[in-house]
């Protein structure tokens, strides 16, 4: 039964069944894999819309030839009622999307029931540094604390606030309650020409000032860091560049491998593939990056049926969509993605430079077996931007023991899987027992507020 499979398993990912679900195809293999999937994809779509509509269809033709309706007063009182009901749904539908046309242009919130440092995101913190590219924050500790620091590394393409959304799931409110002084990087979108044109390699080089203003802050020689998504790639290849100073490391739904497995990076792999795609050509239309509204309906689409049944629940029948905090997140978090994440994408998804061992960065060659911290790995079961496949392998691919590792699989999507209580508590027990004894005093504040 469902209900009896626990939320949080630990797995050991060097063990025969973890080992065949990672297992490699060739590259030709999942081009191949791609390629069939990018072509499908449009006529996938199509019947699916085509059956939506084909429901909608035979709903109203049988409400408008109902032959007892002509006799039967009460039947077409009844009919008249239910044509009207359609009417009012598509009515409101066509409101719902001129309100969530408005929300995608940042004209109106997308819900009136959440407030971004109100409800959402609003564990006190300060910033203890910022550059053009880059704001740390740190969670205000309230106690002692851990002696060894923690620094969250977050993704470029949306809110670091998913990490701290409510106070019941908020990852970053959980590590300080328990004593870790916490930090998080909140990537910025930058102003100038040179900013927006910035490199792989310059964020890589914030990604180290960033450690090294932690540890400046904190009086240590070394840190626990971690990363969500892309934010895991960014601490792992720091991770291996700078090892000394590692304690531990986290890693939540990360893909290091973008080919393993039988679908290797699924539709996500097929539509951010440069030469399937025809990303370049695209690219180079939008000055080198991905438009806001763009990447937003990428993600929304990428799911195909459940993109289309949300779509006629919306915008035909009219339903109000349930406004949780996730999907409050979903759609304020959005933003427009810089040209670096086109050559993430073309150096880690499409060349998959850090599983083949061909990647440098900053002038140094990055090898993920100088990665040797404990490190806690963990995999979205039904995760759909980060294959379960593709996050198994970081375990084979980082040079930590595997005596060192503590491997995870949450059941749930790429999203829901990492904001959850029961995680968080996890989380924290694998820093607490990795960061030192709770025996060091840490100021409330260490930027001047007055100043």
């Amino acid at each position: 039964m469902p209900g009896d499979v626990p939320l949080i398993r630990h797995i050991d990912p060097f063990e025969d069944p973890y080992l065949s679900m990672a297992a490699k195809k060739s590259r030709q293999e999942y081009r191949d894999l791609y390629r069939r999937i990018f072509d499908e994809f449009p006529k996938k779509f199509r019947e699916l819309v085509r059956q939506q509509l084909d429901e909608y269809d035979d709903r109203v033709v049988a409400l408008l030839s109902d032959p007892w309706a002509l006799v039967d007063w009460g039947r077409a009182v009844a009919n008249a009622a239910d044509m009207a009901s359609l009417w009012l749904g598509f009515s409101r539908g066509m409101l719902n999307q001129w309100h969530d046309e408005r929300a995608k242009m940042e004209l109106r919130e997308p819900s009136l029931d959440f407030k971004l440092g109100e409800n959402v995101g609003n564990t006190p913190k300060e910033i203890v540094y910022s550059s053009e590219l880059l704001d740390v924050y740190r969670y205000l500790p309230t106690d002692t604390v851990h002696r060894t620091p923690f620094l969250m590394f977050y993704s470029w393409i949306n809110a670091y606030w998913i990490l701290d959304l409510t106070e019941e799931v908020s990852l970053m409110r959980h590590l300080r309650d328990k004593g870790i002084e916490t930090f998080i990087t909140a990537w910025k979108i930058p102003e100038s020409q040179t900013g927006r044109q910035a490199s792989l390699d310059r964020y890589l080089r914030e990604g180290l000032a960033a450690i090294d203003r932690v540890l400046d802050v904190t009086g240590q020689q070394e840190l626990g860091i971690g990363g969500y998504c892309i934010g895991g790639v960014v601490a792992d290849i720091l991770a291996a560049l700078r090892s000394s100073q590692v304690r531990c490391l986290v890693n939540l739904a990360t893909a290091l491998d973008t080919m393993a497995g039988e679908q290797g990076a699924g539709a996500f792999g097929a539509f951010t593939n440069f030469e399937i795609a025809n990303l370049q050509e695209y690219l180079d239309k939008h000055e080198g990056g991905f438009p806001k509204k763009a990447f937003e309906e990428f993600f929304d689409n990428v799911k195909p049926k459940r993109a289309v049944r949300s779509f006629f629940s919306r915008y035909v029948y009219g339903d109000t969509a349930p406004m949780d905090p996730i999907t409050f997140w979903n759609r304020k978090s959005a933003k427009r993605i810089m040209p670096v994440h086109a050559e993430f994408l073309r150096r880690i998804y499409n060349d998959n430079e850090l599983a083949e061992g061909t990647m440098s960065a900053m002038g140094h060659k990055v090898d993920m077996k100088h990665l040797t911290a404990p490190a806690l790995i963990v995999m979205a079961e039904f995760d759909h931007i980060v294959p379960m496949a593709c996050a198994l392998r970081t375990a084979h691919l980082i040079g930590t023991k595997p005596q060192d590792q503590d491997n995870v699989v949450v059941r749930g999507g790429h999203v829901r899987a990492i904001a959850n209580a029961q995680l968080n508590r996890t989380i924290s027990q694998f820093l607490a027992d990795r960061l030192g004894p709770k025996d060091r005093r840490a100021p409330h504040r260490i930027v001047d507020q007055t100043s």
